[in-house]
C-alpha cells in the first residue's frame, strides 16, 4: 500500500496563503469601537439642534476615519505576507518573482467605476493612512512613491484636505457605509488569498 506523500517545501508554502483567523479577529474589536461612535453619532445629532455642527460629532467623525485607517492598515500587514509567501513559491520554481502590484491585481473583484480591485484599494488606503501627514494638504503627491497610491485613492473618490477619505475609501471598496462591520475588509483579503492559494495548488 502506498504512503501519502510528504508534503515538500512548495505545498508548506502554498498552504500558508491566506487562512489566517487571526485577521478577522483583530478587525472585530475595531468594528465594535465603531459602531460605538457611530450609534453616539446618531444619538447627539437626534438630541442637538447644532447636528453636524457639533464639535464633539466633528471628534467622533475623526475616531471612526482613525479606527477605519488602522483597519487598512491591519489588512496590509496580511497583504504583504501572502505577497511574501506568493514570492517564495515562485523562488522555488527558480522563477521570476512576481510584482507585488500583478499579484494586488488578480484574483480580487474589482472596485465599481475604477480600474482597481478590492485589494489594490485597501492596501492604498493603507499607504494613505500611514504616510498622509507627510502628503501636502491641498493636493495630492505628483512623484513616486506616492504618485500611485494618490491615483488609487483619488480614483475611490477621495480628495486632497476632505476629512471622511476612509469612510469613503471604505464605501469604495466594500459597497455601502456600514462602517463597524469592517470584518468584510478582512474578508476581501481572505477572499483573494484564496484565490491565489487555488492558482498555485
Amino acid at each position: 500500500m502506498a504512503h501519502p506523500k510528504e508534503p515538500g517545501p512548495r505545498d508548506n508554502l502554498v498552504r500558508k496563503i491566506g487562512g489566517n483567523i487571526l485577521l478577522l479577529e483583530t478587525l472585530t474589536p475595531i468594528g465594535k469601537a465603531i459602531h460605538e461612535e457611530v450609534a453616539w453619532i446618531g444619538s447627539s445629532a437626534a438630541t442637538s439642534d447644532k447636528g453636524d455642527e457639533n464639535p464633539l460629532v466633528g471628534m467622533a467623525c475623526e475616531a471612526i476615519e482613525n479606527l477605519l485607517g488602522l483597519c487598512f492598515v491591519i489588512c496590509q500587514v496580511f497583504i504583504t505576507d501572502v505577497v511574501s509567501v506568493c514570492y517564495g513559491i515562485r523562488l522555488l520554481a527558480e522563477g521570476e518573482p512576481p510584482k507585488k502590484k500583478d499579484l494586488l491585481a488578480t484574483c480580487s473583484t474589482r472596485v465599481s467605476r475604477t480600474e482597481y480591485t478590492q485589494v489594490q484599494a485597501t492596501d492604498a488606503l493603507a499607504n494613505y493612512f500611514k504616510h498622509r501627514d507627510q502628503w501636502p494638504s491641498k493636493e495630492w503627491p505628483r512623484k513616486a512613491p506616492s504618485k500611485y497610491t494618490a491615483q488609487v485613492i483619488s480614483a475611490l473618490g477621495n480628495k486632497p484636505g476632505s476629512t471622511r477619505n476612509f469612510r469613503t475609501g471604505f464605501e469604495a471598496v466594500v459597497g455601502d457605509s456600514a462602517y463597524s462591520d469592517v470584518a468584510r475588509l478582512g474578508e476581501v483579503v481572505e477572499n483573494w488569498a484564496a484565490g491565489l492559494r487555488n492558482r498555485c495548488a
